[in-house]
């Protein structure tokens, strides 16, 4: 058994698709537009705190590489450390997200590594 919770209104979209894939009597979907105290229930959820800790040990990681011939490699491992952070990220919208995340941040940084060679 598993459990997919999503911040999105993918009812509709999820429900076609799995009387697509013929999977539909197997699904339990559910719907709700209120969950008690959402924000603190989200990040005990996606376990936010981690993610942003990685966030931020990215952000670090990516100021401290200094730009040199080898640039092009070390560039190339930070992205893939971004993208393999990114894929934990559940990209919530921003008022479920707490005050201090740094997923914006470690966004635009990753930019600044990929335009920089």
């Amino acid at each position: 058994m598993g459990v997919y919770i999503s911040p999105y209104p993918l009812l509709g979209s999820i429900n076609r698709i799995a009387g697509e894939l013929g999977i539909r009597q197997h699904l339990l979907l559910l719907m709700s537009d209120k969950v008690e105290k959402e924000q603190i229930t989200a990040q005990k959820i996606w376990d936010l705190s981690t993610i942003n800790k990685e966030y931020k040990d990215f952000i670090k990681q990516a100021q401290r590489v200094k730009k040199n011939n080898f640039w092009p490699l070390k560039a190339k491992l930070l992205e893939q450390k971004f993208y393999e952070l990114y894929k934990k990220d559940p990209h919530l919208p921003q008022e479920l997200l707490p005050k201090w995340w740094q997923g914006e941040r470690a966004y635009q940084k990753y930019k600044e590594v990929v335009h920089s060679y």
